[in-house]
Parts: structure tokens; C-alpha cells; sequence
């Protein structure tokens, strides 16, 4: 990810550089499409059923919406910081073409609203008998007034338009020049989205009456998306323009206390993993006793506290996460700089080349060359960061984003997981002393034959029918009885296997009980049958993993000893 934002940073800069017109004419048009399909997405309605069968409608909003929009910001503000011409221009016009503008972007919106609104009541009125008078028929219809949405469409689009002349009074301010270039690619970008924002909470105002608050409540959560991709793109890019420079700054300004914040930062980590292990971070442990006499003794004991150690289990995540967004950052910068400026690279940051044998047989020699002078840093850093190539840099990006999906597709989490250190050692400790025939490997003693499908206990088996009880982790979902909970009953059977779910029928057979448990429930022979080595289905070991269960070990009188459930 810090690769492709130094590439897409350098990519903006020098294609806007060479094309700024087209670059903020691609902004308009990616800004129009974008609002368009905000404007239909609006309106849209499905099955809750479809929304989880269909990979596309689940990410509709995120492709044609968010996406483009935060497309169009970059390339707008890209545009304009290269483009001065329409700078230049009053304000007077800026108000009139932004006005102009969002005014002919929610025409045409309600345009194609309004057909695709004709089509839906005619087709429910197709299927009802009430010749298309219903409430369903109206429904979509009546979320938003057009004169309103239109009306107020003029005033927000100029209102919209003198901002984005503001914006462009302060891009005056800016000399053009490297480090300008990559600040204003940066944080102009989040800027413009902020605008954007900004105009559409006035445009929802304006309309006052004319629309829903099903509408409100839409536009709120699509701000709200918004506002978090505007900080992830400043996170993003700005760890990447502007982190390994603060590392600089340290180590040559503070460099007892980078030492110091590096040691900390360690330590932090540490700490912060032994409070989470330990038992005063549950919320159910006492509070201990501890006599403190000074300010220092007393800082001490609360950090052993219950709650300060509940503070530090908290907050040292974050910090190990800041930590290591400085340290990859700082790695890329001088990795990529190695490669593309390498002379650059090594007077920045001090690296010299050094002959093996200088550390074999005297000592290290102090650095020659050293950059002392913060403003010849500077310098070094943005020709450093402007050096590379942007193709290089998104291909090599792209590569490394492809190998991480071959290789989270490759390597499996839970075949590499502890799930199976568990399961493997119950079944050789349980399940292993019911197997006669057992050989097992002489380094390892596991036996692939100790573990038996669960399957085979359906028939011909002389004791009791086997339930192993566990629970279906859940983490978002409808039915608010598991809001705390946030768990199903799941049950591992010889015959079946699986859970309880509530059907959605449609129609009247929404109040019946019918199919209820239609799907909830496979064989549990064909459990995992595609898993290597195993393809009777789910196996008694991995059921006896998952729900904690372990079997006694009483030897039984058929020529195959199965185990007895305790």
C-alpha cells in the first residue's frame, strides 16, 4: 500500500504536470458520473436475500459512488494546482459554472429517476390488482421532490462554486515547486472531498421539506463513508509523503531521544502484551493492594492497577501500529531510493559503503559527507521522492498485492492455524488409544488412521448416538437477541450437521413456520470432502476440536474400538 501511494502520488504530479486541462476535464466527468449514480443509488431498494447472493449489489455503493468520488477530488485538485488559468478567474463566474453545473448534474439525475421510477410502477402495477395504486407502487416516488432537489441544486452548485474559488485563492499562496507538489496532491485531495461534502449537507438543507427522511438518513451515512475514506487518504498518503521526513527530522535534530523513542516503543509493545495477559485486564480481577509514598512509587503502582493496566493493554496496539507505519514507511522510502537516486539516497540518510574488511580488522570509520543542514535534507528527501519511476512504482505495487492474494489463497489460515495442534494431539491421546492397528510415525506419534469420520457412527454403532454441541461465531446480523451474544447454537451429528436459522419466505408464508430450516442442516458426510487425505466428510477429531469435547478412553468389543463420549 505505501508503494502504490508513492506511485499514485508521483503518477498525479507528473501526468497533471503535462496535461492539467485534461486532468480537470477527467475530474468533471468522473464528479458528474459520480453524482449520478449517488442520485440513483438513492433510490434503489432490494431483497435482503439478493444483497447476499449477489457480490456486485453488495459493493454497488463503494464502486459507482465512493470510489469515483474520491477519483474525482484528486483529479480536481490536481487540475487545478497545475492549471492557473481558471484560477484567474472572478468569482462571479466560479459561483455561475458551479451553480450551472450541480444544476445539470441533478436534472439529468431526476430524469433518470423518474424512468426508473415509471418502470418499477409499472411493473409492481403489472402484479397487483389495485391497478397500481398501492403503497408499494408510490413508495419509491415520494423519497424526494424534484422542482425541490432542482431548485436547490442551483443554489448549493453556486454556493459550491465560490468554495472552490476560495480553494483556489489558497493554491495561489503556494509556489510550485516539489514538496508544494506532493503537499497539495496530498492534502488537497481531502480538502476537495471535504468540499464536496460540505456542498451536498447544503444542498440537503436547501431542500428542506422536499425530500425524506429516508433521504437524510442516506446522504448522513454516505457522509459518513466519505469522511472515513477522506482519512484513511490522508493516513494513507500522508505516512507516505511525509513519515520517513519526521524520522529524519528526529535523528538529526533529537537523536538521543529517537533512541529513546524507539527503546520505548518497544518496551510499550511488550508491557502492553503482558497486561493483556494478564488476569487484572477481565474486568473480574481485584484490585491489589499496593502502599506508595512518592510521585514516582505512585505512577508505578497505578501502571500495576487494574486499570492501569486495562489502559495499557488498550492503548499499546495503537501505538505499536504508529510505530510501524514510521518504520515501513522510512524502509520504502529507502528501499525505493536505493534503486531509483542511490547516491541521494545514501548522503540523506548516511549510508556509506563500507569494505568488509574495515569492520574485520580496524574500526568503523566515522561517516564522511554527512547532510548537517535541514534545508539541504529537504532538498535530498523531495528529489529522492520525485526520482522514481510512477510506472515502476505501480507495477511493483501491483506485483506485491498479487502475491499476497497467491499467497493468503496458497497458504490457508485454518489449515496453519492452531486448530489443528489441538486436534491432532486429541485424537492421538483419545482416539489413538482406541485404534489396535495403530502405527504411528516415530518422531511425531500421530497415526492418519486414529481419526474415524463421524459419519460412520450413524449406523452399526453399539452406543449412544453422538451430539457434539459448539457455537457459530457471529459478528453482524439482523436479530437483535444476539447483539450481546453474538453466537448460534451449532451441533456436529453423524447424519447431519449444522445450525438453527430463521427462514425469510416471501409473500404470506413471512408468519408461517414452513422451511424454517430449509439449508441450515448438511450431511455431515459431505463435510470437508475436497480436504487432502480425508474425504469421508467431517471427522470426529475435528469436531471434537471445535466443540472442546473429549471422548473416554474405555475400550469397547468391536473388532474397530470406538470411543465412549464421556
Amino acid at each position: 500500500m505505501l508503494l502504490f501511494g508513492h506511485g499514485l502520488v508521483l503518477t498525479m504530479v507528473e501526468v497533471s504536470a503535462r496535461y492539467p486541462r485534461g486532468v480537470l476535464t477527467w475530474g468533471g466527468i468522473v464528479l458528474f458520473f459520480a453524482a449520478v449514480a449517488m442520485a440513483l443509488n438513492m433510490q434503489d431498494s432490494d431483497d435482503p436475500e439478493n444483497l447476499r447472493s449477489n457480490t456486485f449489489k453488495r459493493v454497488k455503493v463503494t464502486v459507482t459512488v465512493i470510489v469515483p468520488f474520491l477519483a474525482a477530488a484528486l483529479l480536481v485538485n490536481c487540475g487545478l494546482w497545475s492549471w492557473a488559468k481558471p484560477r484567474q478567474g472572478p468569482l462571479l463566474v466560479w459561483a455561475v459554472a458551479g451553480a450551472v453545473y450541480y444544476l445539470l448534474v441533478w436534472s439529468v439525475s431526476f430524469g433518470l429517476v423518474s424512468l426508473i421510477g415509471l418502470a418499477r410502477r409499472g411493473d409492481s402495477s403489472a402484479g397487483t390488482t389495485d391497478g397500481g395504486q398501492g403503497p408499494s407502487s408510490q413508495k419509491r416516488a415520494e423519497l424526494i421532490s424534484g422542482p425541490d432537489a432542482i431548485l436547490s441544486s442551483f443554489l448549493a452548485g453556486g454556493i459550491g462554486g465560490a468554495l472552490l474559488k476560495g480553494y483556489t485563492v489558497l493554491l495561489d499562496k503556494f509556489q510550485s515547486c516539489e514538496a508544494n507538489n506532493w503537499a497539495v496532491v496530498v492534502c488537497g485531495t481531502g480538502a476537495v472531498l471535504l468540499l464536496l461534502m460540505l456542498v451536498a449537507a447544503l444542498h440537503l438543507g436547501l431542500m428542506g421539506m422536499g425530500c425524506t427522511d429516508l433521504v437524510r438518513e442516506w446522504w448522513a451515512r454516505l457522509g459518513g463513508y466519505l469522511m472515513l475514506v477522506t482519512l484513511a487518504w490522508l493516513a494513507l498518503m500522508g505516512t507516505t509523503a511525509f513519515a520517513p521526513l519526521l524520522v529524519r527530522w528526529c535523528l538529526l535534530r533529537l537523536p538521543r531521544v529517537s533512541v529513546s523513542a524507539v527503546v520505548a516503543w518497544v518496551l510499550s509493545n511488550w508491557s502492553g502484551l503482558a497486561a493483556a495477559k494478564s488476569g487484572h485486564t477481565n474486568g473480574k480481577g481485584k484490585k491489589p493492594q499496593i502502599e506508595a509514598e512518592g510521585l514516582k512509587e505512585k505512577i508505578s503502582g497505578y501502571l500495576f492497577t487494574r486499570k492501569g493496566l486495562e489502559i495499557l493493554a488498550r492503548v499499546a496496539p495503537y501505538v505499536f501500529g504508529v510505530g510501524l507505519l514510521l518504520l515501513l514507511s522510512t524502509a520504502v522510502h529507502i528501499g525505493s531510493g536505493l534503486v531509483t537516486d542511490p547516491e541521494q539516497t545514501r548522503l540523506a540518510w548516511n549510508l556509506h559503503e563500507t569494505p568488509i574488511g574495515t569492520f574485520c580488522c580496524s574500526s568503523i570509520p566515522e561517516p564522511s559527507g554527512a547532510v548537517t543542514n535541514w534545508a539541504q535534507l529537504c532538498d535530498l528527501y523531495w528529489q529522492i521522492l520525485c526520482a522514481g519511476n510512477w510506472g515502476s512504482l505501480l507495477l511493483v505495487s501491483l506485483l506485491t498485492c498479487g502475491l499476497c492474494l497467491f499467497m493468503s489463497w496458497r497458504v490457508d489460515v485454518n489449515e496453519f492455524s492452531m486448530h489443528h495442534f489441538y486436534r491432532n494431539r486429541l485424537v492421538r491421546c483419545y482416539l489413538g488409544a482406541s485404534n489396535p492397528e495403530r502405527r504411528p510415525q516415530p518422531i511425531t506419534g500421530f497415526d492418519i488412521n486414529d481419526d474415524v469420520s463421524l459419519s460412520d457412527f450413524a449406523n452399526g454403532y453399539p452406543g449412544p448416538y453422538p451430539l457434539l454441541n459448539t457455537a457459530l461465531n457471529i459478528t453482524s446480523g439482523e436479530e437483535l437477541g444476539f447483539d450481546k451474544r453474538k453466537a448460534k447454537s451449532l451441533v456436529f451429528a453423524p447424519l447431519y450437521s449444522g445450525y438453527d436459522l430463521v427462514g425469510r419466505p416471501k409473500g404470506a408464508r413471512w408468519f408461517s413456520t414452513e422451511d424454517d430450516y430449509l439449508g441450515t442442516y448438511l450431511l455431515t458426510k459431505d463435510g470437508r470432502s475436497d480436504r487432502k487425505s480425508f474425504t469421508r466428510g467431517i471427522s470426529l477429531g475435528t469436531a471434537m476440536a471445535i466443540s472442546a469435547q473429549r471422548p473416554a478412553r474405555i475400550w469397547a468389543t468391536t473388532p474397530r474400538q470406538q470411543p465412549r463420549f464421556l
